[in-house]
């Protein structure tokens, strides 16, 4: 039986120095698992070996956790995202944000719909299982934000709708001498200068959404356009600034993570060929103090599943 590509995991390992800690703080970041029917218990082991042998003090899951919201309707798949965000949790804290996929759905009367975001607070009842909704997290060495867009960051978008729902929240008014986290699923709304400036007092800014643009992993090494992809989960294509790690003007870092899956099992059947043909990715990511790292180090390697469990 031979490996496809998306039996391979990518792991982008970046180091970021910040002056406010003693000791490195590791983080995996995990997103897009568009979790399905024809998800896999193989599927979710691959998930947590991944994460599990990097030892991290944190996971964070930055949306997109199911591949469509009436899924959690079904036992079977409400068992696989339990089965996934527990084991996570025995191996460190886990906070999570959602994502379009996790809330969303088309009614033919109504067509786009906002469903029950408060259904995720299910996951709180567990130890080491947090669901940021909204809201800012004092941890003991580490401040983390997480923000659910609503329903217009994604679709009949409004060019405001960031930034007030934001200010709402109050999550612009992050304060502390620790490095501080902002997690959420899309980076969309970072297109705009003034919603940068909104974020400017996060360290790093993790999110999801954009699949790395779907790149093939055989195109990887040789796709020239930075920050750009092919085609979105959204099917825009030729995208721009869906990749990477990229350093905006306020000197935060904004991460697009990979994504697990990059063509959800939800799309047309035309287009889920390139899910098979790219790699899967995660990030893990070293908050240091370490005087040899300026500003960031960023370096990838490359895992194979064991197709024999």
């Amino acid at each position: 039986m031979m490996l496809k590509s998306s039996d391979i995991v990518e792991v982008r390992y970046s180091k970021i120095h910040n002056d406010y800690i003693n000791n490195d703080i590791k983080i995996a970041c995990l997103s897009d698992t568009h979790i399905s029917r024809k998800t896999t218990k193989e599927d979710i082991a691959f998930m947590i070996y991944t994460i599990k042998k990097e030892n991290p003090d944190y996971i964070f899951l930055l949306g997109d956790i199911i591949d469509s919201y009436h899924l959690m309707d079904e036992s079977s798949t409400r068992a696989k995202v339990t089965s996934l965000l527990v084991k996570l949790s025995e191996i460190s804290k886990v906070y999570f944000v959602i994502g379009n996929h996790d809330y969303i759905y088309y009614d033919e009367e109504y067509g786009f719909t906002e469903g029950e975001i408060d259904r995720w607070d299910f996951y709180n009842m567990y130890n080491n299982i947090k669901f940021i909704n909204n809201e800012i997290i004092d941890e003991e060495n580490i401040v983390i934000g997480g923000y659910n867009e609503p329903y217009r960051v994604y679709h009949n978008r409004d060019k405001d709708v960031f930034k007030n729902d934001f200010c709402n929240y109050n999550l612009e008014k992050v304060k502390g001498d620790k490095p501080k986290v902002l997690l959420l699923h899309s980076p969309d709304p970072f297109k705009q200068e003034e919603n940068i400036d909104l974020v400017k007092d996060y360290n790093i800014i993790m999110s999801g959404h954009t699949h790395n643009g779907c790149v093939p992993s055989f195109l990887d090494k040789v796709w020239i356009p930075k920050h750009s992809g092919i085609i979105t989960s959204s099917r825009e294509l030729f995208p721009k600034d869906v990749r990477g790690i990229k350093k905006l003007n306020t000197g935060s870092y904004l991460y697009h993570n990979g994504g697990w899956t990059k063509i959800a099992n939800s799309s047309p059947k035309k287009y889920q060929i390139l899910d098979s043909m790219c790699n899967r990715q995660i990030d893990i990511t070293t908050i240091t103090n370490d005087q040899n790292i300026k500003n960031i180090k960023v370096y990838t390697k490359k895992y194979k599943k064991n197709i024999t469990e």
